[in-house]
């Protein structure tokens, strides 16, 4: 059975960040008012995308960026699981 799973595009964060002037993640936590550590483990992929960094990313940091342009919406298969 599939599950819809929240997924940060995170080549395109990388780019907006960047195109912002920031050269850390640690600046873009700073702007989208959100844990250093939190948006550090959401970039290497440890952690999934949380409401905090939803919202942190749309609301603080990028709000004229869409939903699209930061996330996708991905159907986890369980495939890696059966692996």
């Amino acid at each position: 059975m599939s599950k819809p799973s929240l997924c940060l595009r995170k080549e395109q964060v990388e780019l907006f960040r960047r195109a912002a002037g920031m050269k850390t993640n640690a600046e873009l936590a700073r702007a989208a008012k959100v844990n250093s550590t939190t948006i550090d483990r959401v970039m290497a992929g440890k952690t999934s995308v949380g409401v905090d960094v939803l919202v942190g990313l749309l609301y603080n940091a990028f709000p004229q960026l869409s939903f699209d342009d930061l996330f996708e919406i991905t159907e986890d298969t369980g495939a890696e699981a059966a692996a």
